[in-house]
């Protein structure tokens, strides 16, 4: 503005943006354990989505539901910025995109400025929240950038400075279907969650289809932290993972670690669904159930297995005795988690036993002994099902977690499905069945395979599980 000499220019600059009323998005984590944060910690003007620092632009993305308008803040500086030159000031600007982000224009219109501070030397002043003059996309979106054109004006209507140079400010804005809020105190918004979410499903408006849009991104077994793209940053399940790592079954590890067992996945998943407003989610778990020679659960497994042990010929253990020799079952021990399911493939006969070298995954690649050792015939292992960031996982379970939505099943561990039923992922997934035992010291450890899984029946089951 010039003053009435026409001789000082006062030059406003903007200094922070908030977006008001947005939902917060937190960092990725680096630690499995430490407090996530989110990027914006607090109120305006204190904390801010885009702040302009000595030579740099510091912003911070944002995020809204579909279809409401969002509420924009400003904060200038300038040196010579008194509270009574303030005190004459609005602040307006337009709101655009540009192809190919979705089409959106909005202005903010006049809004006073309120002094932050007294005296003459870098001065501050603020405005309240902006409603901008049109809504939102109704429907999943990543505005990519919203650009903001600032303008600084006197009560005269007379244009006073562009308060960016010409240069309008730049802000990543998600928009999710439904409110994006997390029921669990374990859930984080975090950013790759978000932006998978909403660049997976970009363009939609109806619920009933954002589950298969979404996981399409899981289905490529190719997925990566924000914003990384090399291989070397895949995330991966059961890749290098480290069994005394404290909890391998949460997305904050998976995403801190890059690496996670199913419970990890099917959380990834499931949150991808939260943060659209999709509530309608079932966590399942798969256990053994009884079968043929499972007469009264799954403790019978465990003796049979027993039995057809000691009544081998040349059983390797002088006086076998289960009592004595199964050994390392707690006192809390769940009879469901002596059996065992093998993920596809595997080469091994039925009521035969085989030899593990170790029952540590990290061994998994040398599991089967290449030995007969009197115990049935020797098993292969070729590769099995290809799952995320890994294409020959561990696969040797006593149960694994699924997603069930809109009464089809997915497996975000190893990106198979949508299921119309669980049958059908038993069949494409499971090949055969059987209980882990171990015996003597030091210990042998034996895979005892009950049977293969040649029908369509399902012989495993599902139940419900907590997030």
């Amino acid at each position: 503005m010039f003053c009435e000499d026409e001789v000082a220019v006062v030059v406003a600059k903007v200094y922070k943006i908030g977006f008001s009323a947005s939902h917060p998005i937190y960092i990725d984590p680096t630690s499995p354990t430490a407090p996530p944060d989110p990027y914006v910690m607090g109120a305006f003007p204190a904390n801010a989505h885009w702040i302009k620092t000595t030579g740099s632009i510091v912003p911070k993305p944002v995020c809204y539901t579909r279809n409401t308008v969002p509420q924009i803040q400003l904060m200038i500086t300038a040196d010579g910025l008194t509270p009574e030159l303030l005190s004459t000031l609005l602040v307006k600007a337009t709101c655009s995109t540009e192809a190919p982000s979705t089409p959106y224009n909005a202005t903010l219109p006049a809004t006073p400025l309120i002094p932050m501070s007294s005296g003459t030397t870098n001065g501050y002043g603020f405005s309240l929240p902006i409603a901008a003059s049109a809504a939102l996309p109704n429907q999943i979106d990543i505005l990519e950038p919203l650009k903001i054109d600032w303008e600084i004006w006197d009560n005269t209507g007379v244009v006073w400075t562009n308060a960016t140079a010409n240069t309008p400010t730049q802000h990543q804005v998600y928009v999710t279907l439904g409110n994006s809020t997390m029921p669990f105190t374990e859930q984080h918004q975090f950013r790759t969650t978000l932006d998978i979410s909403c660049r997976q499903a970009k363009g939609i408006a109806d619920a009933a289809l954002v589950p298969d849009a979404i996981y399409s991104a899981f289905a490529t077994r190719n997925m990566h932290r924000y914003p990384e793209t090399s291989p070397a940053t895949t995330l991966k399940y059961w890749g290098d993972i480290d069994l005394t790592e404290e909890n391998p079954y949460t997305v904050m590890s998976l995403l801190a670690t890059r690496d996670g067992r199913c419970g990890a996945w099917s959380r990834f998943f499931a949150d991808m669904l939260w943060v659209q407003g999709i509530n309608t989610i079932e966590h399942l778990s798969i256990r053994r159930t009884p079968g043929s020679v499972l007469p009264s659960g799954t403790d019978a497994l465990i003796t049979t297995a027993v039995t057809n042990f000691n009544a081998l010929p040349d059983a390797p253990v002088a006086n076998f005795n289960a009592s004595v020799n199964i050994i390392n079952i707690p006192a809390d021990y769940v009879p469901q988690n002596v059996a065992q399911f093998m993920v596809k493939n595997w080469t091994v006969e039925a009521n035969k036993f085989y030899k593990l070298i170790s029952e540590n995954p990290e061994n998994y690649q040398s599991l089967l002994s290449p030995t007969n050792n009197g115990i049935g015939v020797n098993g292969a292992l070729p590769p099995g099902l290809a799952a995320q960031g890994n294409n020959d996982p561990y696969s040797l379970f006593s149960d694994h977690a699924l997603i069930r939505i809109n009464n089809k099943i997915y497996d975000p561990s190893y990106g198979t499905g949508p299921f119309n039923t669980f049958a059908d992922w038993e069949v494409a997934s499971i090949q055969s069945f059987g209980a882990f035992i171990n015996y003597g010291s030091p210990s042998a450890f034996l895979l005892w395979i009950e049977k293969n899984n040649t029908d369509t029946t399902a012989d495993l089951q599902l139940f419900p599980s907590q997030y």
